[in-house]
């Protein structure tokens, strides 16, 4: 079974806790300065695209205003191993949010990725989906996943990227959104 990684987040978006299945998982992840370092920060401090940035914090509110909870897929992949996550957003007392993440399956990439594929924070790289991990190498391609992409010589394993959201990630959260507003 896998563990389930969870964390809360008060009012003001802030992480307040964490639990030891977090702090495994941030070590694992080749993370591990994240370990206690998430405590007091706001959640936004670790998402990297302003419109995932939107739809979390639309997410977030839609969760608080109707006190249901919601569901989103996304992706955490690291260099050796593509991770396929859950994420369950709930309500808590004093518009608090429990956050709670498993692991569905994960994949071995079948050539490990350079790591400069993952740093953040740059502004001229090569378009990566913060949601689901696919790569836009130009626009007669579209996204793509960075595998195939490396193998069809598209990207370098030195890839830098900036980080994004694509258009079929976003119809996915606009329908959870939506889904959420109207109480299904």
């Amino acid at each position: 079974m896998n563990p389930i990684l969870t964390y809360t987040i008060d009012e003001t978006d802030r992480v307040i806790s964490t639990n030891s299945e977090w702090d495994s998982f941030a070590k694992q992840s080749d993370a591990a300065d994240l370990e206690y370092s998430v405590h007091g920060k706001s959640i936004w401090s670790f998402i990297g695209a302003e419109k995932l940035k939107n739809l979390y914090f639309q997410l977030f509110e839609g969760v608080r205003a109707t006190q249901k909870a919601v569901d989103i897929n996304f992706r955490c992949d690291n260099a050796q191993v593509m991770k396929f996550m859950n994420m369950s957003i709930e309500p808590e007392p004093n518009n608090y949010l429990k956050i709670s993440t498993c692991l569905l399956r994960e994949i071995s990439r079948k050539k490990a990725l350079a790591r400069e594929v993952f740093y953040l924070g740059l502004k001229n790289g090569t378009p990566m989906c913060s949601n689901c991990n696919r790569v836009y190498p130009h626009e007669t391609v579209g996204w793509i996943e960075v595998d195939k992409a490396l193998s069809s010589k598209l990207i370098s394993e030195k890839l830098n990227v900036t980080f994004e959201i694509c258009e079929s990630c976003i119809e996915y959260f606009d329908k959870t959104i939506n889904k959420l507003k109207k109480g299904d």
